[in-house]
């Protein structure tokens, strides 16, 4: 029945849409537990690159009276860069996921527009059915007579369909109609070619 599988599909149709939800609404929480964590670890990492930075600026005077060698102030100026390079990555690394929540937030904003289009359709489409079957008087079916004898042809509806009143279903052509054909067939399907098929 054309109503009963209406009926499936837009309940398919809402099914998705809960599922949908469901997965953008994990996305958006699992997006805000990265950004924690980052967060955590930025700070972490400033603590970290503070502590450089003052360590630095304590033994600057040490080291110009000799005391620390040109090594380790070397080793401790590029434990402050990776420090700041870690920092940065950290900062860029939140931005993917800030991008990402963003994205997922809008999604399942437009999920209920998204529904209601879907919806609409379906209902469109149930309350055309129900238009047309009170256009029958609640008949399922109707006889269709051809205004003249002939081989009907270009059917374009099937058994069980329902029809518009006033569409073209099909093409009569007449049993008395003389019709000359030419046909280029090539040589390796000559076989295929017989009378009425």
């Amino acid at each position: 029945d054309q109503h009963s599988a209406l009926e499936r599909q837009r309940q398919s149709v809402r099914a998705a849409n809960e599922e949908a939800r469901h997965k953008l609404a994990a996305t958006i929480e699992d997006e805000k537990r990265q950004i924690a964590a980052i967060d955590a670890q930025a700070s972490a990492q400033q603590a970290l690159i503070q502590s450089s930075q003052e360590e630095l600026a304590r033994i600057k005077g040490v080291a110009a009276q000799g005391f620390i060698s040109g090594r380790d102030m070397q080793q401790r100026r590029e434990l402050l860069i990776t420090r700041k390079q870690a920092l940065a990555e950290l900062v860029q690394n939140r931005s993917q996921h800030s991008s990402a929540l963003a994205t997922a937030r809008i999604e399942l904003g437009q999920l209920g527009e998204h529904l209601q289009a879907g919806l609409g359709d379906y209902d469109a489409q149930l309350a055309e059915l129900k238009r047309e079957r009170a256009t029958l008087g609640n008949s399922s079916t109707m006889d269709l007579v051809a205004s003249r004898d002939g081989v009907l042809t270009a059917l374009q509806a099937r058994l069980g369909d329902s029809l518009a009143a006033g569409s073209v279903y099909g093409r009569i052509v007449p049993d008395t109609s003389d019709y000359e054909v030419e046909l280029h067939i090539p040589s390796p399907t000559i076989t295929q070619v017989d009378i009425g098929r």
